[in-house]
């Protein structure tokens, strides 16, 4: 009996869900569980769809690469993952790129928050 990486990857796959479901009952049941949705700190919405979006990206991937080992890949299936690719990389670069851009250019001197400074007073006319 062989064993594929194929299904390697699957009996992986499945322990590391078996296991985050087992710490997400613990968590709920110790009332410990922090979202983006009540922790300030923790993870953002956009992180948390940053990492929905390319596990969704990275599955999809893997099944066309199945695909393309077994030789059923067809025409429909390379335009599919053209079209996915664009959305799902333009929505992935968009956010690893404000994050990257956003994080140099507040180390830049210019955009440095700088102290507030005291109000000039106006000229009054007739002076």
């Amino acid at each position: 009996m062989t064993i594929t990486l194929w299904q390697l990857g699957a009996a992986l796959a499945g322990i590391i869900i078996l296991a985050a479901l087992v710490r997400l009952i613990y968590t709920l049941k110790a009332g410990k569980l922090k979202g983006f949705w009540n922790d300030r700190d923790g993870v953002t919405i956009t992180d948390f769809l940053a990492v929905v979006f390319a596990a969704a990206y990275m599955l999809v991937s893997w099944f066309l690469i199945d695909k393309l080992r077994n030789g059923s890949l067809t025409d429909q299936d390379v335009n599919f993952f053209e079209v996915y690719s664009w959305a799902m990389l333009t929505i992935l670069g968009g956010y690893f790129l404000d994050r990257t851009a956003g994080s140099v250019m507040d180390k830049l001197p210019h955009r440095r928050n700088k102290p507030p400074q005291e109000p000039q007073p106006t000229p009054k006319e007739g002076n």
